[in-house]
């Protein structure tokens, strides 16, 4: 006598109880590594970019996002070319340094390296298998 069993994937089911919770968990922890790596200025604004960071996790289907609102992130992450700073609202930019206030009427920018944070702590926590 032969046996024969018949089986289906319920692959919602399996979504949530297998997959939704490491997606979670992966998402939470490359929140908080994105967090670590996040670089925090000086000044009034140090410190905006972190607290924006958040994760967002979806359950059908599960998908996790690690996001940051802040529009710095832009030239964070892509970085910035050389550039000229000129007053706005003033005559003078005022900016303290080595515990002296300054004054400029004009100053160049060198510019900033690219730290694309939210792509490196991905990588480190999912995997090399994110493309850059």
């Amino acid at each position: 006598m032969a046996v024969r069993v018949d089986f289906k994937w319920n692959i919602p089911v399996l979504d949530r109880v297998v997959i939704a919770p490491m997606i979670r968990r992966k998402t939470d922890a490359v929140l908080k590594r994105a967090i670590e790596l996040c670089p925090v200025g000086k000044g009034p604004t140090s410190g905006n970019m972190r607290n924006s960071l958040y994760a967002q996790f979806t359950l059908d289907p599960p998908r996790g996002f690690v996001m940051c609102p802040d529009p710095a992130y832009i030239f964070v992450a892509g970085g910035t070319r050389p550039h000229p700073i000129d007053p706005v609202n003033g005559q003078f930019l005022v900016f303290p340094k080595d515990g002296v206030t300054w004054f400029a009427t004009h100053v160049e920018h060198p510019g900033t390296k690219a730290n694309p944070f939210l792509i490196k702590a991905a990588k480190e926590v999912i995997g090399s298998g994110i493309p850059a």
